[in-house]
């Protein structure tokens, strides 16, 4: 019996076919990853039409019949199908974005604020005392999902580089200071800028809140918060672990009383 070896040209296709096949589904490995990043919500009926569309042409990518030119047109008609997807994603992503309301524990209009930075570690020398604001939740409820502080982790001019990872912290309490969820991370990750202060924002898991809640920044030194100097503190505060007292200093050579106000806003719905 003799054995024919294949065709040079044959060869070479069903080379092509194999690694085009590897290519194509690391492709939708990658995509898959990629949709789910932008917005898990919003993303998982993209992500079931890529993986039907991804079984049907499995069936093309494995025929033992050379489909060189069906390959590459399946794979234009799946990119097209992807940027589409990615513009649902983000149009969803947006459109949550908008929905969103924001709460703020003060009625100053921050953009005309005289702000400063303000870090309890410098002032009481302590990584246990936080600046904390009181939110009051609409009648109807809040689902408290992020968080947005006003800091800086701070940029060396000199030498051009930002400061070494240092960590913050952040609490969610209610009206009574009960601890309901407390969050630790790097400072790098949210207030790195060169230019000053940046309004970094902390995801969360979605909290039901209610009536009066409180919200505190732990800076450590690592990320000091914006502050507005103002008269009245209002609903700023100090938080030492136990209890609250309002921002509020008094200044040594006119011996009047300036209050802060704290750079924190929460978002949800």
């Amino acid at each position: 019996m003799k054995y024919l070896a294949p065709k040079r040209e044959q060869v070479h296709l069903s080379r092509k076919l194999r690694y085009s096949s590897i290519s194509f589904f690391n492709f939708i490995k990658a995509s898959c990853r990629f949709f789910w990043e932008i917005h898990p919500i919003y993303c998982h009926e993209t992500l079931s039409l890529i993986l039907l569309l991804s079984a049907s042409l499995y069936g093309i990518l494995s025929s033992n019949e050379p489909r060189g030119d069906h390959l590459n047109k399946s794979m234009l008609l799946f990119s097209g199908l992807c940027c589409a997807a990615l513009c649902i994603c983000a149009s969803g992503a947006d459109s949550t974005q908008e929905q969103l309301k924001t709460l703020t524990g003060s009625d100053l209009n921050f953009s005309e604020a005289n702000l400063t930075l303000f870090s309890s570690l410098e002032v009481f020398g302590s990584f246990d005392i936080g600046e904390a604001v009181k939110f009051t939740a609409p009648s109807s409820g809040f689902n408290l999902q992020k968080v947005r502080i006003l800091a800086w982790s701070g940029f060396n001019e000199t030498t051009q580089t930002y400061p070494a990872e240092r960590n913050i912290m952040l609490e969610i309490r209610d009206e009574d200071l009960k601890l309901l969820y407390k969050f630790a991370d790097g400072q790098n990750n949210y207030f790195l800028s060169p230019d000053g202060p940046v309004f970094g924002e902390i995801e969360i898991p979605e909290m039901k809140m209610t009536g009066d809640f409180y919200v505190v920044f732990y800076d450590r030194g690592a990320a000091p918060i914006g502050a507005a100097e103002v008269a009245d503190s209002g609903n700023s505060y100090l938080f030492n672990g136990a209890e609250t007292f309002p921002a509020e200093f008094v200044d040594q050579d006119t011996n009047k009383t300036n209050g802060y106000n704290w750079m924190i806003e929460v978002l949800g719905e």
